[in-house]
Order: structure tokens, then C-alpha cells, then sequence
């Protein structure tokens, strides 16, 4: 007899627990923790799931997905948006299309892609001005889509089509939903697929004409045009704009919240914020030109943003579809439900962190590295081989916009009470208001444009 993992209290008939589930789903995993310990089932719209918390369920599921635990089952809801590239493709697609993936990441990649993130920020900062407000989310969605337009897609795409595209691509993300059948004719739904329409349309011409003149180019899309698939084909346009639109998901969704959270928990623990700070001025005088070399004397900024993944990841529950009945923790998992694993709940357990409530960015100091003492255990970035392949790229993109943040400016935080934001997309912080000031020594020693067109007042700031 099918021996299944017990199930949590207050099942309602047909509903199951979907009303409590999508009320606060942190909470709702952290009451079947403690209820029935780390591996216990639910239901939510007609779904039996299981949820596994601990490092050794953990490394189960990721070492068991592609095998009996599958990931684009799990992520349906998001084809009709990105097409089957990646992990929302079937396995052996997903495996034909790694190199392509892969490519862009590459560390010769990066040597080149730092300096163009230093210029896109600088120029971003310096079209805020003297001084003012921002609503610091907003401004980091801002933040990370020069730096993915810039870098992705190239300076005449981000420089002539980039607010067209952007606006577009809002309609995508306003889109998710994790419940309702994606083909219904909802007014979200019909704006998706317009907008597919019209970034196809937009993106068409373009692959065509670097498919013409590959030397004029090199940045992402180039790489996913000219880099052939595992099997030796080459990659159809269809595959090329499914790639870069969920390339730009994983960039600029996940990587906008975590900038934001890292600056607002750095200025809410000024003690510690004063060793970045002094980290930057030893190692980052304006004027100074960064390198990818250059970029690990920023430790207390890279032990921040692993705190802040830790504390507040993008990705509060990992899903996989169960595709063959699968053993975990003595129990069976039938064929046909879902496993869940939360790295909100992973990250906070005490018996891998001391005192996890605690905000302590030394925790990952060497000596320390408490992120190491489990395989598993810190899971943001997802694990084995489905681990983000963009995750030094984002880490990179985030220290140089914190590093010259606190280089140029004073900054303050007006909003004293900042929460976490849970919808169908990416969880992020509520509206936070910071004021800055640039530091007199700064005004003029640093002035790097990305382009030639006219500057006007960054949209994100209050006046």
C-alpha cells in the first residue's frame, strides 16, 4: 500500500487549502512545518502537492528533477508568455538549448559586460541630479532594465526601441497567473498574446538583419543568434526572442527586488552599512574604472546581497510536477502530484543559521560560510543543474549599482515600515521612499554617458 506523506489540518472540501495558500503561502508553509515537521502534503485547486523543507529533502528535489520530478509541468502558466525555452521546456529541448543558454555567461562574457554596467549605472545616477526622492523598487526596475537592454539586446535596440519594448513586456508580467487556465479570453490574457505579437514583430527584422552582419554585433542576442543548438542546428528566430524574453525575466524581475531589499536592509543597519562604505572609498575613489578583477574587494557588498537572498529570496517556493511515483523521507510521492520546496522556510532554519532572524551579512564571511556547512541549503538560486545561470551575472550587476550608490550619495531612508509584496510574479518590497544627496566630491569627477541622445531627469524621481 501507497504509503503518502500526511496531510496539514483545516482541508476545506474541493478547495482544499487554496484560500490559505494564497492568502500568505510563507505562512501557510511555516504552520505545516511545525504541524507535521519537513515533509507534509496539502491541496489547492484540485491538486494533491507535497512540501519538503530541510537540506536533505531538499537536495532530493533538485537531484531528482528531469528525472522523476519535472519543471515544465510545473510552469505551464508561463508558456503562453515565454514559449518552451529553458527549464519551461520539456527536458531534451531544455538540454539541446544549454549551450545557447550557457554562452552569454561565460566569464570572457563578463570581462566585458562589467565596464557596460558601470557606464548604464553612472549614467542612470547622474540623471537624478543634485538631490530628491525616489520610490526605491520602482527605480530599481528602471536600474535593471538599462542594464538588461544595454547588455541583452545592444545600445541602438535599448537607445530606439527600448521604452516600446519595455511597455510591451510590462503586459507580459502583468499576465501571470498561477491558477486560471492561460487560453481563457480574459482581458490580461488577450494583452499577452498582443504584445507577443508585437515584440515578434519588433524583434523579427532585427535577428534577420544581424543575422546578415553578424561582426557588427556582440551582446546577448547576438550570442543566442550566432551559437548553434547541441544537436549542431542552428537557432530559429522563434527560439531566439522565447530566449529573450525569459532571459529578461529571470534579469530584471528577480534582480530589481533584490537591489532593492539589499539597499533598504543595508540602511536599516547603519553599523554595518559604515564597512561598505568604507570598502568603497578604500577600493573605488571616483573616476575609477571597474573590472570584473576588480569587483571581489567588494566583500562586505557581495556578503549583503547573499544576506539579503537569504533573507528575503526572489523565489519564495521552487515547484516540480511529480512525473513517476518518487520515494523521498520514507514516503511515496504519487505520479501526477507537485512537490514544493521554500527557500523563504530553508533559509531560516536554526539549525543551519545562527539566529536566522538576525541580520548578519558576516554569516557568509570566510571562517563562517554558513551557506556551506549543507549541500542545499541555500536554494534562492535554485540547485544542481537548474541552478540560475545568470546568478554572477545579477550578483556583479547589484554590487556596482550599490557600490556607486554609496560612492555618490548620501542616501536616507524615509520609510521606516517596508513589507514583502506577494502576487503572481516575483515577491518584492512595497513602496520605500529614499532620499539622496550627492557628495559634493562627486558632482564632476565622473560624468560616463552610455549614448549620444539628449539626458532628461531620471522618471523615477520626486521632486
Amino acid at each position: 500500500m501507497m504509503h503518502t506523506p500526511p496531510f496539514i489540518s483545516k482541508k476545506i472540501p474541493i478547495l482544499g487549502h487554496s484560500l490559505e495558500l494564497g492568502e500568505d503561502h510563507v505562512k501557510f508553509v511555516e504552520r505545516g512545518y511545525k504541524e507535521k515537521g519537513s515533509v507534509f502534503a496539502f491541496s489547492f485547486a484540485g491538486r494533491n502537492a507535497v512540501a519538503l523543507i530541510g537540506s536533505e529533502y531538499q537536495k532530493a528535489f533538485f537531484e531528482s528533477t528531469d528525472k522523476e520530478l519535472l519543471t515544465a509541468n510545473a510552469y505551464k502558466f508561463m508558456e503562453p508568455i515565454t514559449g518552451l525555452v529553458s527549464i519551461f521546456a520539456p527536458h531534451k529541448t531544455y538540454l539541446n538549448q544549454r549551450p545557447i543558454l550557457h554562452e552569454p555567461f561565460k566569464y570572457h562574457k563578463m570581462l566585458k559586460y562589467v565596464p557596460i554596467m558601470q557606464r548604464v549605472v553612472s549614467e542612470c545616477y547622474r540623471k537624478l541630479g543634485e538631490e530628491g526622492e525616489i520610490e526605491l523598487r520602482s527605480y530599481g526596475v528602471y536600474l535593471t532594465r538599462e542594464v538588461g537592454g544595454y547588455t541583452f539586446m545592444g545600445e541602438k535596440f535599448q537607445t530606439e526601441l527600448g521604452d516600446e519594448f519595455w511597455q510591451l513586456f510590462g503586459d507580459l508580467s502583468a499576465s501571470i497567473d498561477l491558477i486560471l487556465p492561460p487560453n481563457l479570453p480574459l482581458p490580461k490574457f488577450i494583452k499577452r498574446d498582443k504584445a507577443r505579437a508585437k515584440i515578434r514583430e519588433m524583434l523579427v527584422p532585427i535577428i534577420a538583419a544581424r543575422r546578415a552582419n553578424p561582426e557588427l554585433y556582440d551582446d546577448f542576442m547576438q550570442d543566442f543568434i550566432q551559437m548553434p543548438m547541441a544537436n549542431g542546428d542552428a537557432t530559429d528566430d522563434e527560439t531566439i526572442i522565447n530566449l529573450l524574453i525569459t532571459i529578461m525575466f529571470a534579469s530584471h524581475d528577480t534582480t530589481s527586488g533584490h537591489i532593492s531589499w539589499t539597499i533598504i536592509q543595508l540602511l536599516q543597519n547603519p553599523d554595518y552599512l559604515e564597512k561598505v562604505k568604507a570598502e568603497i572609498a578604500e577600493n573605488f575613489p571616483a573616476g575609477t574604472a571597474l573590472t570584473i578583477e576588480k569587483l571581489p574587494v567588494f566583500q562586505h557588498i557581495y556578503w549583503a546581497i547573499e544576506e539579503t537572498a537569504r533573507m528575503k529570496p526572489a523565489s519564495e517556493m521552487l515547484m516540480r510536477f511529480v512525473g513517476e511515483d518518487w520515494e523521498v523521507g520514507g514516503y511515496t510521492i504519487p505520479k501526477g502530484w507537485w512537490a514544493f520546496v521554500s527557500p523563504r522556510i530553508a533559509h531560516f532554519l536554526p539549525e543551519i543559521h545562527e539566529n536566522p532572524d538576525i541580520y548578519d551579512p558576516y554569516r557568509f564571511a570566510a571562517g563562517r560560510e554558513e551557506d556551506k556547512t549543507c549541500p542545499y541549503q541555500q536554494i534562492g538560486f535554485g540547485g544542481a543543474h537548474h541552478k540560475c545561470v545568470g546568478m554572477s551575472f545579477a550578483k556583479n550587476e547589484m554590487a556596482i549599482a550599490i557600490a556607486l550608490l554609496f560612492r555618490d550619495f548620501e542616501v536616507e531612508l524615509l520609510t521606516k515600515e517596508t513589507f514583502m509584496v506577494r502576487n503572481a510574479g516575483t515577491p518584492h518590497p512595497s513602496d520605500t521612499i529614499i532620499r539622496y544627496k550627492r557628495k559634493k566630491a562627486n558632482v564632476s569627477n565622473e560624468n560616463i554617458s552610455v549614448n549620444n541622445t539628449p539626458t532628461t531627469g531620471c522618471p523615477h524621481s520626486q521632486k
